[in-house]
């Protein structure tokens, strides 16, 4: 059995332009499907979002850790020097 996959219903093909390829498609650094699967934009924002999310989440959760261990801020963020300046700053206000 050959396995097959299909962008919305329609068969990936690189002659045709169906599909997406090199550098776009390693990008995402979404493991490589081993069977038949059947892709979609959709599913592809699912996916990204979701890593998005929870990596977002982790890189929140450890620093509010590290701002509460003992050793360390004692809950109390410190001033960044130059911060006012900074563009980020200036767009969060």
């Amino acid at each position: 059995m050959v396995n097959s996959s299909d962008l919305a219903d329609r068969e990936f093909s690189k002659s045709k332009g169906v599909g997406v390829f090199g550098n776009d498609a390693k990008e995402t650094n979404i493991p490589v499907e081993v069977g038949d699967s059947l892709f979609t934009w959709t599913n592809l924002q699912t996916k990204i979002n979701n890593e998005l999310i929870s990596n977002l989440g982790n890189f929140i959760n450890r620093v509010l850790c590290f701002i509460a261990r003992d050793p360390g801020y004692n809950s109390i963020v410190p001033e960044a020097p130059d911060a006012a300046a900074h563009p980020s700053s200036e767009t969060l206000g």
